[in-house]
């Protein structure tokens, strides 16, 4: 038989983080937002959008402006369907989604 050549129609990736941050990047772009404590949906505050082939440093926060509105609202769409989708680990099994802080996690484990 024949085999069928299948191809990514977008290249992006998905980012979690020990500290309840959630982003989404593309070759251009990086869309990141932060989870509501117990990990109960996305905060509608302290988003972040970068053009990266234009702030490589991610300096420069466009929520709030209106350069690439579209592109950010797509990527906001994406990483919300991505966390209604994508379950997490339980702490049955010991592990705790969501850290406090940095401090808190690199400590994690340490007697």
């Amino acid at each position: 038989g024949s085999t069928k050549k299948t191809t990514l129609t977008e290249n992006y990736a998905f980012i979690e983080t020990p500290w309840a941050e959630l982003a989404i990047r593309t070759p251009e772009y990086m869309y990141a937002v932060t989870m509501e404590k117990n990990d109960e949906g996305i905060k509608n505050e302290n988003h972040l959008f970068f053009d990266l082939t234009k702030d490589i440093y991610q300096l420069n926060n466009l929520i709030g402006t209106n350069e690439k509105s579209k592109v950010a609202r797509k990527l906001l769409k994406k990483i919300k369907a991505f966390d209604k989708n994508t379950p997490r680990l339980t702490k049955s099994i010991g592990y705790e989604p969501w850290q406090a802080s940095y401090e808190e996690y690199a400590g994690k484990g340490k007697k």
